[in-house]
């Protein structure tokens, strides 16, 4: 599938990185990017056939914690989460709701471009939740948990350095997976079409890589 031509109108969510939590409510957030993950096997239903998925990429621009960059200093980084979905625009799936919450009102049975709600605004409803390591210790975390359609006395949002990412699987932006950070990298060759795939070819540098003079969007 590619996430390129994945429009409507036609027939997971965790981060444990470790930093402060935020409060659990309602935040003002923006869509950073959609990675399509290549097919996957369904996790709570073996016995069902694998699912194209995508990653998508939420930001809170006006919420930071301090981390270090690459050298070492000091920064401030915006809050990021994802949610892993299946590639799907039926009428009750979570990219469906996506493009209804960033375009309220607009009727998805005429048809829309899955990539063009990268990076408009919406409401994030962000909860705190747990889990048990192997050493036994109880680790909090905070997920993406719902979304709506922002209220447009918030915008406009806060301004971000951060850049948009839209990544499609079978047309691989050469220029978008340089810049992909090696963990996302590696979530790639999770997927069960990745041998052979265009990802893997551009990973080992044996096919012409796409760029923005194609289809792809980079």
């Amino acid at each position: 599938m590619a996430l390129n031509k994945l429009t409507t109108g036609e027939s997971n969510n965790q981060t444990f990185k470790k930093r402060p939590l935020l409060e659990a409510g309602p935040y003002e957030g923006r869509v950073l990017g959609l990675v399509e993950l290549g097919k996957r096997a369904n996790t709570y239903e073996p016995e069902k056939p694998a699912r194209n998925m995508i990653r998508i990429m939420f930001e809170i621009p006006d919420q930071t914690y301090e981390t270090t960059n690459e050298k070492g200093e000091a920064v401030q980084s915006t809050y990021v989460f994802k949610r892993d979905v299946t590639a799907s625009t039926h009428e009750k799936a979570f990219l469906t709701k996506l493009i209804k919450s960033t375009n309220p009102g607009m009727d998805v049975k005429k048809g829309f471009k899955v990539t063009d709600v990268v990076g408009q605004p919406v409401a994030l409803v962000i909860e705190k939740s747990s889990f048990n390591n192997q050493q036994g210790e109880t680790i909090e975390y905070n997920k993406a948990a719902d979304i709506s359609p922002i209220n447009k006395k918030l915008l406009p949002l806060e301004e971000s350095n951060r850049e948009t990412m839209v990544f499609d699987f079978d047309e691989p932006c050469a220029e978008t997976f340089a810049k992909m950070p090696e963990f996302l990298k590696e979530e790639l060759k999770k997927a069960l079409n990745y041998p052979g795939s265009a990802v893997q070819k551009l990973e080992n540098g044996t096919s012409d890589p796409i760029t923005n003079d194609t289809d792809a969007v980079c």
